[in-house]
């Protein structure tokens, strides 16, 4: 930096041949930035999707008149299928799998059930589950059937 000689103004200035520090360059870059709003442009509508336009077109619409079978579970082959518990009192009908431990079914049907060991020990959850005591923290969804009813112990 050069100074000038004392008079009205002796506030350094910048020698024109040096190069700007990067410092510098960056604080204009903001300043630039900000009185351009960095060059983003206000929306006016929402972006709508974009169509697919070329070799593929004619595809679109080629299978519209087929009649496709239904189509299968691409999964399991033997897939089990879902039976329905209604809970009671409340009435609510929750599809679950065999297997599935009546606790879980109950959690998901929101259906409150009081516990304390769930390990079957100490019968504080037992309820009638199709007009039979049963333990649902270690009872299972039966297999055979398709539509059972849990009622909680009065």
């Amino acid at each position: 930096l050069t100074t000038l000689p004392p008079g009205p103004t002796t506030a350094p200035t910048r020698d024109p041949r040096r190069p700007m520090s990067r410092a510098g360059i960056l604080v204009l870059l903001a300043v630039v930035g900000m009185v351009h709003g960095f060059g983003v442009a206000p929306r006016s509508r929402p972006m709508q999707s974009t169509r697919v336009h070329g070799m593929f077109d004619a595809l679109g619409k080629a299978f519209a008149n087929e009649e496709l079978p239904e189509r299968r579970n691409a999964g399991l082959s033997k897939a089990p299928t879902q039976v329905s518990i209604t809970f009671q009192p409340g009435g609510k009908v929750v599809k679950a799998y065999p297997g599935e431990t009546l606790s879980t079914v109950a959690a998901r049907a929101n259906f409150k059930i009081s516990y304390s060991c769930k390990k079957g020990d100490c019968a504080t959850c037992e309820s009638l589950f199709n007009g039979r005591m049963c333990k649902p923290c270690v009872a299972k969804v039966p297999s055979k059937g398709d539509s059972f009813t849990l009622q909680r112990k009065k």
